[in-house]
């Protein structure tokens, strides 16, 4: 995982790369690969209503930040349902080690199998 931080980056230079990845997500055919972004800093330094503006500015009105979920299912359906997640208060690492696969397989390009509905023996593969 690479680190941007202020050791290594400029502030302007973090800019662009930020701007970059936001850019991407408006061409999924070119990037199939998708971003993600950590905010890591202090309690209360802006890092939820930044990446909520984003998903504003992405998604409209009705996007919301998230909380971490429970289930494995429900972090796929967000995962694979929404353009850009945002997930908020990832404090415990042992919460968020049990999704480590699928974050993985989300920011490759990588599908989840899941048994199509009201079928018995059909599946399809979710981006």
């Amino acid at each position: 995982m690479a680190n941007y931080s202020n050791d290594t980056m400029t502030a302007e230079q973090s800019h662009q790369l930020l701007s970059t990845r936001i850019l991407a997500l408006f061409f999924p055919d070119i990037f199939d690969a998708r971003s993600m972004v950590i905010l890591d800093g202090e309690k209360g330094c802006g890092k939820t209503i930044l990446a909520y503006k984003v998903g504003w500015l992405i998604r409209g009105s009705r996007f919301n930040v998230s909380g971490l979920p429970d289930k494995r299912e429900d972090m796929e359906t967000l995962l694979t349902g929404e353009v850009f997640a945002v997930l908020d208060n990832l404090d415990e690492p042992a919460a968020i080690r049990k999704y480590t696969q699928i974050l993985c397989q989300a920011v490759t390009g990588g599908k989840i199998n899941k048994r199509q509905l009201y079928t018995t023996n059909s599946s399809c593969r979710i981006p």
